[in-house]
């Protein structure tokens, strides 16, 4: 069972800053517990407010996945592996600060990552590329943050992978234009 977002964030918050409460006071009190529980649940219910307005920039679509913190899309793309390897790792120049980590053309495997920013410590960008025929080939997009205990992120994992998404398509329907039309 999945707890809904809006009670998830606030609880984190609550039940960490509760207990940060107790040991900084040095003294096993209710109180104590309780102070901290009461502003953990306000600071995590703000939190939650500011991450759901910015990841709605990024997507009007309001499904429940899309305020994930890890993100996973599929393509197909009609071109070769080799000529979607490149572009994959193209798509990648075309995010602010990311850079690619490693990269192996033969099992068509790439991962990137994005600088740390107000927002986020990073995202990871996975691709795996597999070949469904000589010129058809599936891309599968993954994204998460670099820090692994991170349960808000603002929309940059979705942010991401979006313009991945966008700019792969585009450039796979801009090659097969010109291939179609010369």
């Amino acid at each position: 069972m999945k707890i809904n977002r809006w009670i998830f964030v606030p609880l984190v918050f609550a039940l960490f800053c509760g207990f940060y409460s107790v040991w900084i006071n040095n003294e096993l009190r209710l109180s104590n517990f309780l102070t901290g529980f009461i502003f953990g649940a306000i600071a995590g219910f703000i939190i939650q407010i500011w991450s759901n307005n910015r990841t709605k920039k990024y997507s009007h679509n309001e499904d429940e996945k899309n305020f994930s913190v890890k993100q996973k899309r599929n393509l197909l793309v009609l071109l070769t592996q080799d000529r979607t390897f490149d572009l994959c790792v193209e798509s990648i120049s075309h995010l602010e600060s990311a850079r690619v980590k490693s990269e192996n053309r033969e099992s068509g495997l790439i991962k990137a990552k994005t600088k740390m920013n107000f927002y986020s410590f990073g995202t990871e960008i996975f691709f795996n590329l597999r070949p469904v025929n000589k010129n058809l080939t599936e891309i599968e997009i993954s994204t998460c943050p670099s820090l692994k205990t991170t349960i808000v992120d603002c929309g940059e994992s979705l942010k991401t992978i979006e313009k991945i998404t966008v700019f792969l398509k585009e450039r796979d329907l801009e090659i097969n234009k010109k291939v179609l039309f010369h």
